[in-house]
């Protein structure tokens, strides 16, 4: 059980309840620091990165961040304290989470797009279903009156 204080509130969770990616990367610092409490996590830098960073690796321990290809100097490990910079200075780490939240979001739009596109061809379906029952049975109709 965890419990979290922030001004006259007071947040008790009892389980953490699972994230997706696009939940964590979506939060506010806040919220990252109440997630990493309550997953018993001492949040590791201040920094929003830092934060999403360290809830990511707890809510999805089997996909490990790929290590960056960006050579350093030697005998110097590049770990979670010490990313190297691009050449924009952003953050490895920020930049692969930008890039991972545009990448959710493009996906998420072609699903959305996917299921506008199949329920249109339904509808359009329908709609001819819906005039052949007609035809067929205003058809069915004169046949009767003629015979």
């Amino acid at each position: 059980m965890a419990t979290a204080q922030q001004g006259d509130v007071s947040i008790t969770m009892e389980q953490p309840v699972p994230l997706t990616v696009l939940q964590v990367l979506s939060m506010t610092v806040e919220e990252l620091r109440l997630e990493l409490q309550a997953r018993n996590l001492a949040p590791s830098g201040t920094a929003k990165p830092d934060l999403q960073q360290t809830l990511l690796a707890a809510v999805t321990p089997l996909l490990q961040v790929k290590h960056s290809p960006v050579v350093t100097a030697p005998g110097v490990a590049a770990g979670l304290g010490a990313r190297p910079r691009t050449s924009s200075g952003q953050n490895n780490g920020a930049g692969q989470l930008q890039l991972q939240l545009h990448r959710l979001e493009l996906e998420a739009a072609e699903r959305q797009h996917k299921l506008e596109a199949v329920e249109h061809q339904k509808t359009q379906d329908l709609e001819a279903a819906e005039r052949k029952y007609k035809i067929d049975a205003a058809e069915r109709q004169k046949q009767r009156v003629s015979g």
